[in-house]
Parts: C-alpha cells; structure tokens; sequence
C-alpha cells in the first residue's frame, strides 16, 4: 500500500512540474511579446508626425 501512494505522490509532483514548466513558457511568451508591442508603440509614438 505505501509504494502505491508514493507512486501516486511521485505522479503528482511530475505532473506539477510538467504544468509550472508549461506555465513558466507561456509567460515567458508572453511577456516577450508584450514587450516587443510596448517597444514597437513607443517607436511608432516618436516617428509619428
């Protein structure tokens, strides 16, 4: 019965490791993202006439 419950235990925290990575990547995403947007406004604002 415990190797059955540390294996279920072990499931999880991979899971949960795999989701935080998966999350981690897609802010990271993201936040690239939204800075290249903020860079590309602030370029726009001074070139703009």
């Amino acid at each position: 019965m415990h190797g059955d419950l540390s294996e279920i235990d072990k499931q999880k925290r991979l899971k949960a490791q795999k989701n935080a990575k998966k999350l981690d990547k897609t802010l990271t995403y993201f936040g690239v993202i939204l800075a290249i947007a903020i860079i590309a406004f602030t370029i726009w604002i001074y070139t703009a006439d």
